[in-house]
């Protein structure tokens, strides 16, 4: 099983594979803080848009 690891993990399109479920789990676990940061970035720019410069 170590030999089969080590011969899949010499080729690049395993890193590859490895890089991209990675990606994939970041997105997932973190997606709730991008929809807060998006309201966040969306709010802010509503409100430099309001407010008149000084």
């Amino acid at each position: 099983m170590i030999n089969w690891i080590k011969d899949r993990w010499s080729e690049r399109t395993s890193k590859d594979g490895a890089v991209l479920i990675g990606a994939g789990v970041v997105f997932l676990l973190f997606k709730p803080l991008g929809v807060i940061a998006a309201w966040v970035a969306i709010g802010y720019g509503a409100w430099t848009i309001y407010k008149e410069e000084s």
